[in-house]
């Protein structure tokens, strides 16, 4: 027969399973292919459909489609001069320290801004008037307690001289897409006069903050410091306001920051005895005295038993406020998902006639009201509607109290949760 501990787990098992096949099960027909062209290397220019991932692997390969139903083609830097989506991304194929990439473009025009990201960060490229590519740093340099301005900064007013204002104008850039821009488009304003000389700008997608809800249901185990806890996972539920903060990494759209505020639920709890320690623990609950021990059920007078188990209500209402970085794994309409973070459980709500007396003693408490845990989960989002899509996950917490460096008198709690929801 199967242990309720395998069945607890063999769902959420299941559910990751679910999310992962389903994901690359779409990757061929949920791809997001979005308008756009390449540049062949004989400058002609051929419009199409560029497969958009939201991520570094634009800077890495261009994968091009004449038309819905063709082949996708595959081109490297240096296959082609060129390509670019008409919602606003541009790339050209140059050589940067010996190796050929994709660079994005910031600004085309009289002056000329470029960008790529790779293990190493985020760079930034400034192009002279002989095409050369000069990379922009924030390295400062100490000397004797003096430190001088950020290189980039030199080297912008250098290639910058006959723009009049360059040498206040640049104490206010800063190495970033916005940043940039700006000082491009100031430049090519002021050396152009009345024409209009700026040929391309980068589309910068602006923070955005979407809010949703979720709801479902959340299994949690407690255990009070190693030597009492519930034997399995107990049911709950959960449920609240949802927030993701996008479009924090100007250059990569798959990463979110995932916060909200949910309230949980547990009631009823099967407490046990750790079977390593001899001695019992004291829980009162009703107005009577258990000693929870792993031996024996035993009475000992009106209002004091020996148990080897204890059903209990715990009548527990928790706040959760989590803060986490997801990563999406693909970029068409379903986008399987994972993530971590931090999260803060605060209990607003317990069973007064609840007491463990180690408990009581340290801190005067039923149960310590804040618990900071760590937070993991997996999901995936149906992008279905316009205006907004459905979601569902799988996350795991685990929290203790931080008041005492003792083991014996932290308060221990994990859970699985299964939200659906749907964001905004």
């Amino acid at each position: 027969m199967k242990s309720p501990k395998a069945s607890i787990f063999c769902f959420p098992l299941l559910f990751l399973f679910t999310i992962i096949f389903t994901g690359l099960s779409s990757n061929s027909t949920a791809q997001v292919y979005r308008d756009g062209f390449i540049i062949n290397l004989q400058q002609d220019t051929i419009h199409g459909l560029i497969k958009y991932t939201g991520g570094n692997k634009e800077r890495e390969i261009c994968i091009f489609r004449e038309n819905s139903k063709s082949k996708p083609k595959h081109y490297l830097p240096g296959e082609i001069a060129a390509y670019g989506m008409t919602e606003g991304k541009f790339f050209i194929s140059r050589k940067v320290n010996g190796q050929e990439i994709f660079l994005e473009f910031l600004v085309k025009g009289m002056a000329s801004f470029y960008f790529y990201s790779d293990p190493e960060g985020p760079h930034y490229f400034v192009e002279t008037k002989d095409g050369e590519l000069v990379e922009l740093t924030g390295t400062v340099i100490k000397t004797k307690g003096f430190n001088m301005p950020s290189l980039y900064k030199g080297k912008l007013v250098a290639l910058m001289q006959d723009y009049d204002s360059i040498q206040t104008r640049v104490e206010t850039v800063e190495l970033n897409h916005n940043s940039l821009i700006d000082l491009a488009q100031d430049y090519n304003d002021y050396i152009c006069d009345s024409v209009k000389c700026v040929v391309f700008k980068s589309k910068v997608n602006p923070l955005e903050l979407r809010i949703g809800f979720n709801v479902g249901l959340a299994r949690n185990k407690i255990n009070f410091g190693y030597r009492v806890k519930s034997d399995i996972f107990e049911s709950g539920f959960e449920g609240g306001l949802s927030l993701r903060l996008k479009n924090f990494l100007p250059n990569n759209e798959r990463f979110w920051i995932q916060s909200g505020l949910f309230l949980n639920t547990q009631n009823k709890y099967t407490l046990v005895h750790n079977p390593n320690i001899d001695e019992s623990n004291v829980v009162q609950y009703n107005g009577l005295r258990y000693y929870v021990n792993n031996s024996r059920d035993q009475y000992v007078d009106s209002n004091q038993y020996l148990v080897s188990n204890l059903e209990v209500e715990l009548k527990m209402i928790s706040l959760k406020i989590p803060v986490a970085f997801n990563y999406s794994i693909l970029m068409g309409t379903v986008r399987p998902y994972f993530g971590f973070g931090l999260n803060n459980l605060i209990i607003l709500h317990s069973n007064r006639d609840f007491l463990y007396e180690d408990f009581a003693e340290k801190y005067g408490e039923k149960l310590p009201v804040y618990q900071p845990g760590i937070h993991l989960e997996a999901g995936i989002d149906w992008h279905m509607l316009n205006a907004g899509h459905f979601t569902s996950s799988v996350t795991y917490e685990s929290y203790t109290n931080l008041k005492t460096l003792h083991e014996w008198q932290h308060l221990y709690m994990k859970y699985l949760t299964f939200k659906v929801g749907f964001i905004f």
